[in-house]
């Protein structure tokens, strides 16, 4: 068997295992988009759209969770896509957000 190394920096907030049904809205080259948080981490997040992206790795966006009372810690942040799947991506944060974990998983329950 196979050992495999964790590569990620940040914890994750699965937010299906809490029953979580939160939105964000991305624009990207003008292009306002809604998706579906499926994780959250102080350095990216895990998306689901309603359609195929079609952005090239690397193509700068910027994120803003709905609904939430964030004090603006959430809003208008630039990332860059990291990975897609389908209608999956992967985003990274250009700066990590200054939060622990228990705090983030406040702003998103």
């Amino acid at each position: 068997m196979q050992n495999v190394t964790e590569r990620r920096a940040y914890v994750r907030i699965h937010l299906r295992a809490y029953a979580c049904d939160k939105t964000c809205t991305l624009v990207l080259n003008g292009r306002r988009l809604t998706a579906c948080l499926v994780d959250l981490s102080a350095g990216g997040a895990r998306l689901r759209l309603q359609e195929p992206l079609g952005a090239p790795k690397d193509q700068v966006l910027t994120f803003s969770m709905d609904n939430t009372k964030d004090g603006g810690l959430l809003q208008n942040l630039t990332a860059n896509v990291r990975w897609q799947n389908d209608r999956e991506i992967g985003i990274q944060f250009e700066t990590a957000l200054e939060v622990g974990v228990s705090a983030l998983q406040k702003l998103v329950s």
